[in-house]
């Protein structure tokens, strides 16, 4: 998939096989920016569907709650 986030370093593209490598650093910055919700406008929250909602909401109330990267990793299902 091709990136355009114009940030110095950037390689350009993002490839299945690079979910290993990154999750660790995907999970911190997901993290991060999680900390900051509330600090920060947020224009598309009319758009997170209801049990979106409620598990954000769940996770504000106990951190415990959170969903890590790693298991929101899509999963192709192959059926035979």
């Amino acid at each position: 998939m091709p990136l355009v986030c114009n940030q110095v370093g950037c390689r350009k593209v993002l490839k299945p096989s690079d979910f290993e490598t990154c999750v660790v650093e995907w999970e911190a910055k997901a993290k991060s920016a999680l900390k900051q919700f509330d600090a920060v406008e947020q224009p598309l929250l009319a758009f997170i569907e209801d049990d979106n909602m409620e598990a954000l909401m769940d996770f504000f109330h106990d951190p415990t709650t959170y969903r890590s990267v790693r298991s929101l990793r899509y999963q192709q299902v192959v059926l035979q």
